[in-house]
């Protein structure tokens, strides 16, 4: 079974008040619902708080999802919506412990201070998609067609924000 229909599948018993099945896709979803909220947000705290409003409102409106093969779409446009909030709402900040640069980059890179600092200042060249479609694809380990269908673009447009986004990356940390 793809991810996707285990996703949808616990969405579902989610939706018939199935607390193992809400408990199993937080387990599944939250690592990319962090990832996404904090692509938007740059900020931990804010993050995390748009990641839970996230998850209680998934579970008090599992109900209204319509199964058609794209649950992380939908919860995925859940946590943006409470990330846009937070931003409306001023709460945004400016990133300033290393540590939690060091939580972004997750188990699969280990970076010293230095480098942190050095990748915090790249990805401030980015454009918001270009982040979006970065973290997502190498922070969360989406597939390109699943960012294409999560952000509503054309794979063609994915794969091309994608390229230029690692293109400024490389050209930043060239100069870094």
């Amino acid at each position: 079974m793809r991810n996707q229909e285990i996703i949808e599948n616990l969405l579902i018993q989610t939706a018939e008040n199935d607390m193992v099945a809400f408990e199993q896709l937080y387990i599944e979803t939250n690592k990319i619902v962090y990832s996404y909220a904090f692509a938007i947000l740059k900020n931990h705290e804010c993050a995390q708080d748009a990641m839970q409003d996230t998850f209680i409102r998934l579970k008090e409106a599992a109900y209204t999802y319509k199964p058609q093969g794209k649950p992380l779409a939908w919860i995925l446009r859940i946590a943006k919506n409470f990330s846009l909030m937070t931003i409306r709402k001023g709460l945004k900040e400016q990133i300033t412990d290393i540590e939690q640069n060091e939580f972004l980059v997750n188990e699969r890179v280990e970076l010293n201070i230095d480098e942190s600092i050095v990748l915090k200042t790249a990805l401030k060249t980015l454009q918001e998609e270009e982040r979006e479609i970065v973290f997502l694809y190498l922070i969360s380990g989406m597939k390109h067609r699943e960012i294409a269908d999560i952000l509503d673009r054309p794979l063609g447009t994915v794969l091309w924000k994608y390229n230029v986004a690692l293109s400024k990356l490389k050209k930043e940390l060239k100069y870094s």
